[in-house]
């Protein structure tokens, strides 16, 4: 054994992990530490610090004025240690008491003003690995706006990509959409993760939010956000990131909408980084496209000494991220708004102001074969989050749904109710009426349907409220079971002033399943109150019957925005029978073309109808009444003269992305 080598053991303080090792004597501690990188038993890593003969820790940055020879003891032994981290100095270096808010329209999140909250916990873990290098391609704004709605809803971690900010303005193009593609390699060191528990609202955050349930003004909460922040990021990791910007551009031929995206790349101030919510390797945007001009490339740090970005050394860089100083806030996870802050009650007092919302919708495809008579039950495709929160009594969610046929047969309609047990999953009932009853092909429907509740965990943001007002409505029947009941219809009548809302609509909801029983209902204008008349068919026995028990609830839409809901006439045919509504008349004024359609019929006295609603056009539909004139609707047969129809379009493209589903 050479004479500057010997068998020393390390000892890790307050860890009893002690091994024999040979090392030279002579090494530096830098040195010696690059070897018990090698050794298992140790796990060398920036944690670990060496301790002088006073045992004093020796900084990182100074291991290169010391040799081993300076440490060892008389028995042939060195002292490591698990250095201890000011925690509580990332808590205000780092801001991480203060809320941050997300722009949609580029890659900024501002950190808020006023601090929000206090930590009262702090756990802190080291990573699982050292350092990744990954690379992300941006293509487009749509992209970066699913991802920036994915990680509200703490379905993705948050990349902070350092000072470079992306911002999207939108041009139009007859002919071709023209967008910039970015592509980022990076290498990501993290050092420290952080979790926070225990967290309590500050007494002017509390203070303002009170206040700004009292004015009954939405406005005073936009303002909220803007001085406490939008979202709370509960995990952070710290350590420092270097990546590289390749910026293109790619070309996309459209014969519908076309928008020219046009991202601008600049270098913030004032903002300690521009965070990208995107999952290192994955690229956003499936489109196929190829750069036709020149790219430009870039280059940008976060955390770590500051370095010559046209000379830049990695390893050094690398290695100044010893320094616990120099550590950055370089992803977040699991977010929570900013309301959720506050306690039970005042949380409730904050969703209940904004009321009902549409928290989930979707549509399906439903290609079956229904025979008169034939009951189907359909499963809604409801999983993950959305489930719990139906559970969940303080959202208080109900179920809306509408068919579409899509195919081109005649004499026949569709007839559904939501079908919902205590304890279980909301499902939908469907009905087939056919006037000629054989068997046909399975016919091609297209299933809409929507859960509207409180946002108890204020997954959609208040900041992009459009100006919709929802609410919902329930009444209960319960059916008598007294065979001399004559009476086969039944009025409900709400609490809602006519005047007061722009559409309603209705659906019943049973928690038993009856026999093959058709539930029609329209609605009528009663002084200025809104009732709704219900009734129901019997396909077995082809006539109108009492109503089986069921909860009818009713949708109200108000507010601002009318592009969306409303009432339009039946318009009679210049060639034929029978009164129809173009759907063109409806969607004239929607950005989204062919989406289903929730709606019902409003009429003075149309008696017992339903709707069939096709792709191009809604119509009326009766059941052939086999009762010879006995039923109470037979006698008094009304007037289809004054006929509407109340509809409400779900706007997909304002919801919350995350929580609208197709499934085809």
């Amino acid at each position: 054994m050479p004479a500057n080598t010997k068998i020393i053991r390390v000892n890790i303080e307050k860890d009893d992990i002690s091994s024999l090792i040979k090392l030279k004597i002579t090494d530096t501690l830098l040195e010696v530490r690059e070897t018990l990188e090698q050794i298992s038993t140790i796990r060398m890593n920036d944690n670990l610090l060496f301790l002088d003969s006073d045992s004093f820790e020796i900084p990182r940055k100074n291991e290169t004025d010391y040799r081993l020879a300076d440490l060892i003891t008389n028995d042939n032994t060195i002292y490591l240690i698990n250095r201890k981290y000011p925690i509580n100095d990332f808590k205000s270096k780092l801001q991480l008491e203060y809320g941050r808010t997300l722009n949609p329209n580029n890659s900024k999140i501002i950190i808020a003003d006023k601090k929000a909250f206090v930590i009262n916990n702090i756990e802190s873990t080291y990573p699982d690995e050292t350092s990744c290098d990954e690379e992300v391609n941006i293509i487009s704004k749509k992209s970066w706006e699913n991802k920036i709605d994915s990680f509200l809803n703490a379905g993705a971690e948050m990349m902070n990509f350092g000072s470079v900010g992306i911002n999207f303005s939108i041009t139009q193009n007859k002919s071709q959409q023209v967008e910039k593609a970015f592509s980022c390699k990076y290498t990501k060191v993290p050092k420290m993760v952080l979790k926070f528990d225990k967290m309590e609202p500050t007494k002017e955050f509390v203070k303002d939010v009170r206040e700004a349930i009292k004015s009954n003004d939405r406005e005073k909460f936009k303002e909220i956000y803007k001085k406490f922040g939008q979202f709370v990021p509960t995990k952070v990791i710290l350590g420092g990131i270097v990546y590289d910007m390749t910026e293109g551009e790619s070309n996309e031929y459209s014969e519908q909408k076309n928008l020219k995206i046009e991202p601008k790349i600049g270098i913030n101030t004032g903002i300690p980084g521009a965070e990208l919510n995107i999952e290192p390797g994955i690229n956003l945007d499936k489109s196929n496209t190829k750069s036709t001009n020149e790219e430009k490339k870039r280059r940008s740090l976060l955390g770590g000494e500051p370095q010559d970005l046209e000379n830049f050394d990695k390893k050094e860089w690398i290695s100044s991220l010893s320094d616990h100083e120099t550590w950055k806030c370089i992803e977040f996870q699991n977010p929570i708004n900013i309301f959720q802050l506050l306690d039970d009650s005042l949380r409730k007092e904050v969703y209940e102001f904004f009321g009902k919302k549409i928290l989930y919708s979707g549509v399906m495809k439903y290609d079956h074969q229904l025979d008169y008579g034939e009951r189907h039950i359909v499963s809604l495709p409801l999983q993950g989050k959305i489930c719990k929160i139906i559970e969940n009594e303080d959202a208080k969610c109900n179920v809306f749904a509408t068919i579409v046929c899509d195919d081109k047969k005649k004499n026949d309609f569709f007839n559904y109710q939501i079908y919902h047990p205590k304890n279980e999953n909301p499902r939908l009932i469907i009905h087939c009426y056919q006037r000629k009853q054989n068997s046909q092909k399975p016919h091609n429907l297209k299933i809409g349907f929507m859960i509207i509740g409180y946002d108890v965990d204020f997954n959609n943001c208040i900041l992009n409220d459009d100006g919709i007002k929802l609410d919902v409505h329930d009444k209960v029947y319960l059916n008598s079971n007294n065979q001399n009941n004559q009476n086969l219809a039944h009025e409900f009548e709400f609490d809602f002033n006519f005047d007061d809302v722009n559409s309603f609509l209705g659906i019943p909801v049973l928690s038993e399943l009856n026999d093959s029983i058709l539930i029609g209902h329209y609605f009528f204008k009663k002084e200025n109150k809104i009732a709704a008349m219900l009734f129901s068919y019997n396909l077995n026995k082809n006539k109108y019957v009492e109503l089986p028990n069921l909860r009818f609830q009713v949708l109200t839409i108000s507010g601002h925005s009318r592009t969306t809901c409303g009432k339009i006439s039946f318009k009679k045919r210049l060639m034929g029978w029978g009164r129809y509504i173009d759907i063109e008349d409806i969607e004239k004024c929607l950005v989204e073309k062919y989406t289903p359609k929730y709606i019902s019929v409003y009429s003075e006295n149309c008696g017992p109808v339903f709707l069939k609603q096709k792709k191009k056009e809604i119509k009326l539909k009766h059941a052939d009444c086999k009762c010879k004139g006995a039923c109470s609707f037979c006698k008094n047969r009304a007037s289809e003269n004054n006929v509407k129809c109340t509809y409400f379009v779900s706007n997909t493209s304002d919801e919350s992305k995350s929580h609208h589903k197709s499934v085809f």
